[in-house]
């Protein structure tokens, strides 16, 4: 059975796949200064060659695509090829960017979106697509972000948000083939919210300071591991398929808190909480193992298992 990448694999196939160089329709614009505004549409173009948009503003009001107009700032559609890019870099001042791709049935597509400073905001939709990626880098400062994908074959998103008010969604739905999300975040209000069906999926979230929140929902043969450090934490998430389903959470300092709850065959699960609040609860129905570990502060947790063949352990020092 075909694995989920991980967020290792994800990279390497796009840093090869991608360097090959596009001899098809190109679309490229700059702007630097004031009020920039820029969209690029391209919509089934020669099979020949692979297609690609790049737009770049640098400073001021940036805006790659009208969010009120709900018109991306490049649009994909239909295209009968391989290797498809669509890339929008921004840095400086209020950006916002938006990528759709769909009906694309060739792989490999690739959507990527890049925003240094202010207050960004972007979203990257590939639908209906065949082998695709998404990429997002956000720094600094008022950040959000939304991936949806929707497709066959291997689906991936790769999303890192840097200081300050961040939050992330990130929907990947429907059709066979395996997908991959990969999240990081680090300081400050931090938040992920997630929901991922897939034939098998793979789920890592990692979060730095401060006030953290993840929630996910997963439907099929799928594991998620989530990373917590300071302060707020909270996680949740919910796994349902018809077995092989794994979780795990670590969270370190302060506030803790994990509910996890997973459903049918062949479940594994393991909270760890090390300082300060801590709270864990752990819900399995199926063939369970299961484990929590707290260490230091105020400790509560709680197990649930139905089913036959569990095990279970509860570790609190």
């Amino acid at each position: 059975m075909k694995a989920a990448l991980s967020a290792t694999g994800l990279a390497a196939i796009l840093a090869t796949a991608f360097n090959v160089a596009a001899a098809g329709p190109t679309a490229t614009t700059s702007q630097t200064g004031t009020g920039n505004t820029a969209y690029a549409e391209q919509t089934l173009i020669d099979p020949t060659f692979p297609t690609s948009a790049t737009i770049i503003q640098a400073g001021n009001n940036n805006h790659a695509g009208d969010p009120l107009a709900q018109t991306p700032g490049i649009l994909q559609r239909n295209v009968r090829h391989s290797l498809n890019t669509a890339e929008i870099n921004q840095s400086g001042n209020e950006n916002t960017a938006s990528i759709v791709q769909d009906g694309m049935h060739f792989q490999i597509n690739h959507g990527e979106i890049k925003q240094i400073g202010n207050n960004n905001s972007a979203a990257v939709v590939q639908t209906d697509v065949l082998t695709t990626y998404g990429l997002l880098r956000q720094e600094g400062v008022n950040n959000l972000a939304a991936f949806e994908q929707t497709g066959v074959g291997d689906i991936g998103i790769l999303g890192s948000q840097n200081g300050s008010d961040n939050f992330m969604s990130v929907r990947q739905y429907n059709h066979a083939g395996p997908g991959h999300a990969s999240v990081a975040q680090s300081g400050s209000l931090n938040a992920v919210t997630l929901d991922q069906n897939r034939t098998m999926g793979s789920v890592e979230i990692n979060q730095a300071g401060e006030l953290n929140t993840v929630t996910s929902s997963l439907v099929g043969d799928a594991r998620i591991t989530i990373q917590q450090a300071g302060t707020g934490n909270t996680a949740t998430t919910f796994q349902s398929g018809v077995f092989t389903q794994s979780s795990e959470i670590v969270q370190t300092g302060d506030n803790n808190l994990a509910t996890l709850s997973q459903t049918l065959t062949g479940n594994f699960s393991l909270i760890t909480q090390t300082g300060n609040s801590n709270q864990a609860s752990l819900t399995q129905a199926g063939w369970n193992t299961a484990s929590i570990n707290q260490v230091g502060n105020n400790f509560v947790a709680s197990l649930t298992q139905a089913g036959q063949g569990n095990n279970a352990g509860i570790y609190q020092h």
